[in-house]
């Protein structure tokens, strides 16, 4: 995908939160910890990063399948 924010796959995180029903938060947490990385990354400050339609998939995996994964 195109680093450009003018994709018309691209969704903000807003509207990725508001799609799954999850929080900023844990979308954030999962982009710090390498497990989702944004495939439309924006530059300059105070830009939000885009995501992809496979990104929202990804997410959407992820938030499924660690909280059943067990770390002992």
């Amino acid at each position: 995908m195109a680093d450009s924010d003018e994709s018309p796959t691209a969704i903000t995180l807003s509207k990725l939160c508001k799609v799954l029903g999850v929080s900023p938060r844990k979308v954030q947490y999962l982009r710090e910890s390498d497990v989702v990385i944004p495939s439309v990354s924006v530059v300059g400050r105070g830009r939000s990063c885009k995501y992809s339609v496979e990104d929202v998939v990804r997410v959407y995996l992820a938030l499924s399948v660690l909280p059943q994964l067990s770390y002992s």
